[in-house]
């Protein structure tokens, strides 16, 4: 099963998206 490269970087973004989120929602 092949994945589309697109996709899989849009999505590692969209992961390093939610962390960031994360850590800034958790610093003071």
């Amino acid at each position: 099963m092949l994945y589309n490269i697109d996709s899989l970087q849009q999505s590692r973004r969209a992961f390093c998206i939610h962390l960031a989120i994360l850590i800034t929602e958790l610093n003071p």
